[in-house]
């Protein structure tokens, strides 16, 4: 985490990065203690990186009078604007320079939607892992600690759909009535909802592996490459095999009839 933040920040948004740390594994150590199913702790912990990551990346332009993006939109413009007189130079014809141009000042309006995605992105990637390297130690600790499922039996909880169905609507709604930001809270719902959803279609695909004939190590490092090279498209695609388990309940019956 700490190589992560200061590669894409300065030491002191790192740091102040980094002391989200402190309360998240506060809360993760009350969900251990307490025996608590292990999601509680990754929402929980994604809960406070986030607030984190919007105090650090937002809160000082919105002090400051300004939007919340405001800072890091300046931030990328400045970089782009020094990247500019370089394009002829790296460019062989003109269309290509205009093209790259183009791009670069489209990437300017997009930074509310990638600060967005990079923050929900980034704290349910650190709550995740923070959670699953704990029950890892625990588990070699030889500790006192709630079980945790198999990864091919992972399953979201029922409410989960319908939260999600809630929020997708809002975020439609939003889209449709055209209110300000209304794209970055369409991000923020995509982060929220799609992460989940494509980790049960990975349990899902893990689950089918097991099962099928095909179950040699190479199909699978084939099969995980490309997804990694479909990404992001790999991520919906995910997202509608973890809808299709958790609606049809395919892992649950196939259980059943084993």
């Amino acid at each position: 985490a700490a190589a992560l933040f200061l590669l894409v920040c300065d030491a002191a948004t790192a740091l102040y990065m980094l002391a989200a740390f402190l309360p998240a594994s506060i809360l993760l150590w009350f969900v251990l203690r307490g025996k608590r199913p292990y999601r509680y702790a990754v929402i929980l912990m994604s809960v406070v990186f986030a607030l984190f990551g919007y105090a650090v990346l937002c809160l000082p332009s919105m002090l400051a009078g300004g939007g919340p993006f405001d800072g890091a939109t300046a931030m990328i413009s400045k970089e782009i604007d020094a990247l500019m007189p370089l394009l002829p130079q790296l460019f062989d014809t003109a269309e290509q320079v205009e093209l790259a141009e183009a791009y670069l000042t489209a990437a300017v309006d997009l930074v509310p939607e990638d600060v967005v995605g990079i923050i929900f992105g980034l704290s349910e990637f650190f709550a995740f892992i923070d959670t699953v390297l704990a029950r890892v130690l625990l588990k070699r600790a030889k500790a006192e600690a709630r079980p945790m499922a198999p990864f091919i039996l992972w399953q979201l909880p029922k409410d989960f759909i319908w939260g999600a169905l809630i929020l997708g609507a809002g975020a439609i709604a939003t889209l449709l009535l055209n209110l300000n930001n209304a794209n970055t809270i369409a991000v923020a719902v995509e982060c929220i909802v799609l992460p989940p959803l494509a980790l049960m279609g990975l349990a899902f695909f893990e689950f089918s592996m097991l099962l099928s004939a095909r179950r040699s190590n190479g199909w699978r490092v084939f099969t995980y490459v490309a997804l990694v090279l479909l990404f992001p498209t790999s991520l919906v695609l995910l997202s509608g095999f973890g809808i299709l388990d958790r609606v049809m309940k395919v892992r649950s019956r196939m259980l059943r009839r084993k």
